[in-house]
C-alpha cells in the first residue's frame, strides 16, 4: 500500500519594509510547525531567501529588490506623507 501525504506549503508573507537606521522587513506565515512573525534586516532577509531557495526548489521566491533603491524609495514616501499633514 502506498501512503500519500498531502504537502502544503508553508504560507509566507513579507510586509513594507521599514528604515529606521537599517531596513527591517516583517515576516509572517504559516507552516507544518504554527504561526510565526520575525523581523528581519536586509542582509537576514537576503540570507532567509536563500535558505527558501534552497529548501523549497521549484517554488518561485521573488528576487530582493535592490537594498540603495529601496531605502530612497521608503524614505521619499516618509517625507512625502509627513509634509503630507503640514
Amino acid at each position: 500500500m502506498i501512503n500519500i501525504r498531502k504537502f502544503d506549503f508553508p504560507e509566507i508573507i513579507v510586509c513594507e519594509p521599514t528604515v529606521k537606521g537599517h531596513v527591517a522587513y516583517m515576516v509572517k506565515g504559516k507552516d507544518r510547525l504554527g504561526d510565526f512573525e520575525v523581523i528581519r534586516r536586509y542582509s537576514q532577509f537576503a540570507g532567509f531567501r536563500e535558505i527558501l531557495i534552497t529548501r523549497l526548489m521549484g517554488l518561485y521566491i521573488p528576487p530582493m529588490p535592490p537594498k540603495k533603491k529601496l531605502v530612497s524609495i521608503i524614505m521619499l514616501n516618509n517625507l512625502f506623507f509627513q509634509n503630507l499633514g503640514k
